[in-house]
């Protein structure tokens, strides 16, 4: 019996995965796990000790790890050019009564109100006209702005990371059943219910770092802001705009991709005066007002891995071990040989073993009580009761 401490479980979906691996591999039925202390207390006989303890040996590696760069550049441009008179483009004309008189009697008619005996004496001083004044505008200005966030992720293999950099906007959910309030008022708010969206820089990416020093990047990358706000069964909802990339990419230790092409370009052109006037060459700043606007709007994402920690694989994790037939796990060992040979030539058979005459017949398998139990596993070789087979 032996009890094996893992170092790299992070969960307890790990550890159980890490006895049955040794169950179905080594037929080892005697299994404990030991949540608390990451451990497995393993019964069998000392074979399957050893062979537990290189198959654990293989299993529990550190997990990869990666560090990403994400760079978020966003320019944006504004021009606007106003040129031109506002002219008007109403008038109001009232009437204005005049007093009149007759015999001994003397009366003034209201205001906008005439007597039938005067219409006849109407003349352009009962009338006045109000213009309203004109203006003329000369503006251009030119307004560039820019911004830049440079977060750094650091992730573990195949776990997802997530970063939020912003605000969080309450938004309205459930049902608008109007009810009852203290002052007899009627509100919204009691069945409705609130979550809360993040509106900003919102990153998710989920790494797999391979073999080959190369990262494959699932990413979800978005830039959101609140643009605007409408009523909906009376409560004011925001308007969140966004610009979203959702993609899966590969890239080596190092190397930057750029996430661009999420360019927004507005223009505007409007015109404001007389008619047939306002299309003359000259005179049409006199008689007219023309307003350009122009906005532009780019965003990109630069990505770069870098790898911190790979696989840790060595000769000994890919090496094959015989573990005997399918209904008896043991340790088979290599026969003795001299010392100069095997240190010359690990991998290779004995010289007696190529000959089909002189191959010696294979030594047979010790039982589990005729063996010390000072038995261990290293590189291949065991050691029962000091001598090295």
């Amino acid at each position: 019996m032996k009890t094996f401490y893992l170092r790299n479980i992070e969960t307890p979906n790990e550890l159980q995965e890490a006895a049955n691996v040794v169950r179905q591999m080594l037929d080892v039925s005697r299994v404990q796990l030991v949540q608390a202390q990451d451990a497995l207390i393993l019964r069998g006989t000392p074979d399957q000790m050893i062979l537990a303890e290189k198959l654990l040996a293989d299993f529990d590696k550190p997990k990869s790890e990666v560090v990403i760069d994400v760079a978020v550049m966003q320019v944006s441009r504004d021009r606007l050019r106003n040129l031109g008179t506002n002219v008007p483009t109403t008038f109001s004309a009232s009437a204005v009564p005049t007093s009149t008189s007759g015999g001994n009697s003397s009366s003034s008619s209201s205001a906008g109100a005439f007597a039938l005996n005067t219409l006849s004496k109407l003349n352009s001083g009962n009338f006045v006209v109000s213009i309203p004044g004109a203006s003329f505008t000369i503006l251009a200005s030119d307004s560039h702005s820019k911004i830049l966030q440079n977060p750094e992720i650091r992730a573990i293999n195949n776990e997802k990371a997530t970063l939020r950099i912003g605000d969080r906007v309450p938004i309205a959910t459930g049902s608008f059943q109007p009810g009852i309030v203290g002052g007899g008022g009627i509100s919204p708010l009691v069945s409705t219910q609130f979550q809360y969206l993040d509106v900003g820089v919102n990153i998710d990416i989920t790494p797999h770092i391979h073999a080959d020093h190369e990262v494959t990047l699932k990413m979800a990358l978005e830039i959101s802001s609140v643009t605007g706000s409408q009523n909906i069964g009376g409560i004011t909802q925001p308007v969140i705009g966004q610009r979203r990339i959702e993609h899966e990419t590969r890239l080596s230790d190092g190397e930057v991709n750029l996430l661009g092409g999420i360019l927004e370009d507005t223009e505007t052109q409007s015109m404001s005066g007389y008619p047939w006037v306002a299309k003359i060459p000259i005179l049409r700043y006199l008689f007219a007002q023309d307003n350009r606007e122009r906005q532009e709007n780019e965003i990109v994402f630069a990505i770069t891995p870098h790898i911190v920690r790979t696989q840790d694989l060595n000769d000994e994790n890919s090496r094959v071990i015989e573990v005997g037939t399918g209904s008896s796990i043991e340790l088979r060992r290599k026969p003795s040989t001299p010392a100069s040979s095997s240190s010359a030539h690990p991998a290779d058979p004995p010289k007696a073993q190529q000959s089909p005459k002189q191959t010696p017949a294979p030594e047979p398998a010790a039982s589990a009580t005729s063996r010390p139990s000072t038995g261990r596993y290293s590189g291949g070789a065991v050691c029962y009761g000091g001598s090295w087979n």
